[in-house]
């Protein structure tokens, strides 16, 4: 379930196109002090990651880590991908992600996690050729 500050929160960011350092101590202190906690939270952020025009780089540093947290030590079993959230994750990312984050997200989890299900782990070869590796815009 979505919690209404968390929606909020991506609503404001989606219309503002740009994240910030206080944007994003917001959302780690207060919009979500405990990580993401469900499928739907994480689907909501990487989509919104999509969406921004501009953000600092610590956006992705927090997306990247919050995901990884999540789907490694936030699922059972813990410290593995498996099957399931493999095939879970490798969808949302090839659907909504861009590719230079969703190609982070994949590399930080295959660092921490003991095993990863191949169908995360293909999700890289799937992403490269689809969109162009563009950095942010920094925001200024």
């Amino acid at each position: 379930m979505i919690t209404h500050s968390l929606s909020s929160f991506v609503q404001d960011m989606t219309a503002n196109g740009r994240m910030t350092c206080a944007d994003i101590r917001r959302l780690r202190n207060d919009v979500l002090p405990d990580g993401i906690a469900t499928t739907q939270e994480a689907e909501l952020l990487i989509g919104l990651d999509r969406k921004l025009a501009k953000a600092e780089p610590a956006w992705i540093e927090f997306l990247v880590g919050a995901i990884v947290d999540f789907a490694v030590w936030g699922t059972r079993p813990t410290g593995y991908v498996d099957a399931q959230t493999g095939t879970w994750l490798a969808g949302v990312l090839y659907r909504d992600g861009s590719a230079r984050t969703a190609l982070r997200i994949v590399a930080a989890i295959q660092a921490e996690a003991q095993d990863v299900a191949p169908e995360l782990l293909a999700v890289g070869a799937g992403l490269a050729p689809r969109q162009p590796m563009t950095d942010y815009a920094v925001a200024a």
